[in-house]
C-alpha cells in the first residue's frame, strides 16, 4: 500500500483491505476490485479487531447473496464506524 499510496505511516500502522480477502468473488461479482480499497490501521487495533471485523462481513454477505453495490459501500460505511478504522 506505500507504492499505491505514496504514504509510509511507520510501524505502528497496518495496511487494511476493507473489502476482506477470503470473499473476494463475492465482491467481484458486485463489481469491487478488493485490492483497491484499502486504509491504515492502527497495529494494535487491527490486530484485535480482525476476526471480528472478518466476521461482520461474513454475517452481512451471509444475509446478503446478491446486493447493489451501494449497499456493500453502505455495509463498509457502518463497518468503518464500528471498527474505527
Amino acid at each position: 500500500m506505500i507504492k499505491i499510496s505514496g504514504i509510509n505511516p511507520g510501524e505502528n500502522y497496518h495496511a487494511h483491505h476493507v473489502f476482506i480477502l477470503e470473499e473476494a468473488i463475492y465482491f467481484k461479482n458486485a463489481g469491487i476490485n478488493v485490492n483497491q480499497f484499502g486504509v491504515w490501521w492502527e497495529k494494535s487495533a487491527h490486530l484485535a479487531n480482525r476476526v471480528p471485523y472478518s466476521q461482520a462481513w461474513k454475517s452481512f454477505i451471509s444475509k446478503n447473496q446478491n446486493p447493489a453495490q451501494g449497499e456493500i459501500f453502505q455495509e463498509l460505511f457502518r463497518l468503518k464506524e464500528l471498527f474505527g478504522f
